[in-house]
């Protein structure tokens, strides 16, 4: 039988709105951080998900710029 490694534990992804909604701002201001580099997104596609405990450890970081 072959040993596999283990898996990587998995990522809930989360939507803009919901970003949006959990930081208690707007989508055009997550648009804006997720331009400058503030938080980080993961693109499938067109589509644009976050994860959502990267996101809230980046916005409690004291050198994010915002």
């Amino acid at each position: 039988m072959e040993m596999r490694p283990p898996a990587e534990p998995t990522r809930t992804l989360t939507t803009k709105l919901a970003v949006a909604r959990f930081a208690q701002t707007t989508t055009r201001t997550v648009e804006h951080w997720m331009k400058k580099g503030v938080i980080p997104f993961i693109r499938i596609g067109r589509l644009v998900r976050f994860d959502l405990a990267e996101v809230e450890a980046a916005l409690r970081n004291p050198k994010a710029r915002f």
